[in-house]
């Protein structure tokens, strides 16, 4: 186990009913189809299945056009998923800030959201002598028990990865952190099938010293867990 955060607000569980665009979905609560927000621009057709099992939270926003928020639902082995995209980012800042992961402890500025080139990294590590970027991608769908990244085509990942390059050339450390939000991830993996471009960009990248970690995550309504490091093969020989 390497960070936790909690999950507040009051939450209930629901049946998924239909996705009606990237950020809304309807889902079965108290008997009445409820319309939900759900923070996650991936396509999750294995997760956001009719008749499915669903947690929902209530909205702390008043001027939110939904009510609730759709944060987990489970997959068809019956594991948790959180599926907020942000969550993963934050669950990077707060283990970098506890000095938590390995490899990465003694910098003493950590920003998030920062410009470099064309691009926003989500995070820049800083001390007197290093300056580290770190772009964070979080991971929901898991085949077998690999997880892959992305499940839809991502032309902005492709981007981000291949500025992580330029950054590294221009004498900065870059890494690349990977984050499935479940448990059942042993490993990860890019989804060549889905998108071969920001597959070969992330092998590029790799092979130009930018540094690729993977993680998964234990979740349940109360809490996410960054659990452990797992293992990464970028499918080339």
């Amino acid at each position: 186990m390497i960070t936790t955060i909690p999950i507040s607000g009051e939450k209930k569980i629901a049946k998924f009913i239909k996705r009606l665009n990237r950020f809304e979905v309807l889902v079965e609560y108290s008997g009445k189809s409820t319309l939900c927000h759900v923070a996650n621009t991936g396509r999750m057709k294995e997760l956001l299945v009719p008749g499915r099992d669903v947690v929902i939270r209530r909205t702390s926003n008043p001027r939110r056009k939904t009510e609730w928020d759709l944060i987990i639902s489970n997959s068809e082995r019956g594991v948790p998923v959180f599926l907020e995209s942000v969550m993963a980012n934050r669950l990077i800042a707060k283990a970098l800030r506890e000095e938590k992961l390995k490899g990465f402890k003694g910098y003493s500025d950590i920003k998030r959201e920062v410009n470099y080139g064309s691009s926003r990294f989500d995070i820049r590590l800083r001390d007197r002598e290093r300056t580290c970027y770190i772009e964070v991608k979080c991971v929901t769908l898991v085949d077998g028990s690999t997880a892959k990244f992305p499940d839809a085509p991502t032309e902005r990942g492709k981007k981000h990865v291949l500025e992580l390059a330029r950054a590294k050339a221009d004498g900065c450390r870059s890494a690349v952190m990977i984050v499935a939000q479940r448990e059942d991830a042993g490993s990860f993996t890019p989804n060549w099938d889905t998108d071969p471009g920001f597959s070969r960009a992330l092998v590029e990248a790799e092979m130009s010293g930018v540094e690729v970690y993977a993680y998964n995550c234990r979740v349940s309504p109360d809490s996410i867990t960054l659990l452990e490091r797992i293992a990464v093969d970028l499918g080339v020989d």
